[in-house]
């Protein structure tokens, strides 16, 4: 599945504690003919790497030592001195439990990808995240994309959406991810 629009000048940081999902993140990111990518084995040391250079999409796992994915956008998100606090960020799990899912939307991700993932999958969510522009608000102690289901991008028609939004999420215990 290629990717219909050309993301070749973009510059991606892959983020997680485990090298072979490095690896395997950077080698389908290749195979669609994106090379500009930068890899970071933990959340702070990518916050390192986001302070010093222009990073266009943040591919993040979610357990990982000093700070987890969750963590992470949180940290990109509130930041004030980073070169794009909006930086499309998407999140890589090895589960979809309710609480994770809510923590991450309540942290400020554009996209949610379960692992096992297919290329086609990851092109997708890079895709969707970088074209379907959605604008970058602060409000209420959130930052991050415009939440769709809040009517936050302009339309304020959820008639689609659930007519309750989700509860805001527990504290999760991240040293048992």
């Amino acid at each position: 599945m290629p990717a219909k629009e050309d993301l070749s000048g973009l510059t991606f940081l892959v983020v997680d504690a485990n090298r072979h999902s490095r690896a395997l993140l950077k080698s389908v990111l290749e195979s669609f003919g994106l090379y500009n990518i930068v890899e970071a084995p933990d959340g702070a040391i990518a916050l390192d790497i986001l302070h010093n250079r222009r990073i266009d999409v943040i591919l993040t796992g979610l357990a990982m030592p000093y700070l987890n994915g969750i963590e992470l956008t949180l940290r990109v998100r509130h930041s004030r001195d980073l070169h794009n606090p909006g930086t499309p960020i998407i999140l890589i799990a090895d589960r979809a439990d309710r609480d994770i899912v809510i923590a991450a939307r309540n942290a400020g991700i554009h996209e949610f990808l379960v692992q096992p993932i297919t290329a086609g999958a990851v092109i997708k969510h890079i895709s969707k995240a970088v074209t379907e522009y959605r604008p970058f608000i602060r409000k209420d102690g959130y930052a991050g994309p415009a939440r769709r289901w809040l009517g936050e991008c302009g339309s304020t028609d959820t008639s689609s959406r659930r007519q309750s939004p989700l509860p805001p999420p527990r504290v999760l215990d991240m040293t048992r991810a």
